[in-house]
């Protein structure tokens, strides 16, 4: 079962390199993030969307709290090419159509400032604000941020930090990325408690598909190759138009 999946994973590695599309470093970060807003892995970038474009992504999650794969879902539309809104929703089998419409929220980032003018690029936002606010059980992901980006050729760096309104305490969150021969991005990321990592490989200047292991401290509890892909490895598909 390991040696298949491992094969597997490799072919289709593989397979998307060989047909990517070159694109800038700084392409790959307005891309949407798991979180929803553009960024890296679950980290947001400092940038945003050019105006009037559109995002979409989704990616396969393991939800700890329901022990579950979730789908995240989330679209964000890009005004006066600096600032930057949109929505996400999170999907399971387990779910009733009225707990999916209750997860739907809202992410916004603004620019601050722009690396050519000034030495960084420095955005603020909030992220998954929650539509549904009856109970309040669904802001348990709601944060506030601050971010600062800075492209060096091919890689970029960003420091941040945000706020979880519900813990009421400020998080640290950094990453540092590069592109490898033009198509590939290969992010290191440190998102307030957690290390990730992952890969987006562009298939052409509108497409993404990404790899990404999260939490990788914890990865020596996962056990089996199938309790590893399901709860630390995410699959994910993004598109710009």
């Amino acid at each position: 079962m390991r040696r298949t999946a491992i094969i597997v994973i490799v072919f289709l590695l593989s397979g998307f390199y060989l047909f990517a599309e070159p694109v800038d470093v700084d392409h790959f970060l307005i891309t949407p993030s798991l979180s929803g807003i553009s960024g890296y892995i679950s980290n947001p970038s400092a940038y945003t969307l050019p105006n009037a474009n559109l995002s979409f992504g989704i990616h396969s999650v393991y939800d700890d709290d329901k022990e579950a794969q979730q789908f995240l879902c989330k679209g964000n539309y890009g005004y006066k090419d600096f600032l930057e809104g949109g929505l996400g929703i999170n999907l399971d089998t387990s779910s009733t159509l009225a707990e999916v419409l209750k997860t739907i929220s809202i992410n916004f980032k603004g620019t601050i400032l722009k690396e050519d003018v000034y030495f960084v690029t420095v955005a603020a936002g909030l992220r998954n604000f929650p539509l549904y606010l009856v109970d309040g059980k669904y802001w348990d992901k709601f944060a506030v941020y601050t971010a600062a980006s800075k492209k060096i050729e091919d890689m970029n760096f960003s420091v941040g930090a945000k706020k979880d309104t519900k813990g009421g305490y400020i998080g640290f969150m950094a990453d540092a990325c590069k592109v490898i021969n033009d198509t590939v991005l290969v992010i290191a990321e440190f998102d307030e408690n957690h290390f990730n990592a992952g890969l987006k490989v562009s298939l052409n200047y509108n497409l993404n598909v990404e790899f990404y292991v999260k939490n990788i401290s914890g990865i020596s509890r996962a056990g089996e190759i199938g309790n590893f892909l399901r709860e630390y490895f995410v699959f994910g598909i993004t598109y710009l138009q």
